[in-house]
Parts: structure tokens; C-alpha cells; sequence
């Protein structure tokens, strides 16, 4: 796989007749990215029995807002602190500002 190519875990929601949320690898182009920052509402979720069993209590949860060609970005969020997002994306303390 390209090294510009980065694999995350995805938490998106479920089609079913109540909202249910269900995990599953997500692979982004890191061209793609815009920007990233802590989802502190799946955050919540997750305190509230809401996600999938078996994600530590502590879990952050990271939403990366997704070049679309459009003025509207897509977003999906991510198992993971952004610091966590930001390492992935080799993005070190010289290239944040």
C-alpha cells in the first residue's frame, strides 16, 4: 500500500430501525484530510453504552473533516486522540502550527 495512504478504524452508524454504531477499517488518502480535531460527541456516546462492546472507557474519538471536490466536506470519525491521528499522518511538532 502507498505510503500516502494511512488506515484508521472507522465508528459510523449503523442502518437499522433505532441508531446503532459498529466499527470497521476506513483507508484515507492523507492528501485528503483537511483537518482534524477530538469528537467530544462520540466521546459521550461512548459513555452511554452506545458503541460497540470492548472499546476501552478511556477511548478518544477523532473527527477528520475529508476533501470532497465540493464546498461541503465529508467527515468521518476515527478510534483515536487526535495526537494519536496526527502520528499516523506523520505530522510532527515542526509541521503544526
Amino acid at each position: 500500500m502507498k505510503k500516502d495512504i494511512v488506515k484508521f478504524v472507522e465508528v459510523h452508524e449503523t442502518i437499522s430501525f433505532k441508531t446503532d454504531f459498529a466499527l470497521r477499517a476506513i483507508y484515507i488518502s492523507r492528501d485528503h484530510i483537511v483537518s482534524f480535531r477530538e469528537d467530544a460527541v462520540m466521546k459521550e456516546r461512548h459513555a452511554e453504552g452506545k458503541l460497540p462492546e470492548g472499546i476501552l472507557a478511556e477511548q478518544q474519538f477523532t473527527k477528520l473533516e475529508l476533501s470532497s471536490g465540493s464546498s461541503h466536506g465529508r467527515y468521518v470519525v476515527v478510534v483515536g486522540s487526535p495526537e494519536m491521528v496526527a502520528q499516523k499522518l506523520n505530522l510532527g511538532e515542526r509541521n503544526v502550527i
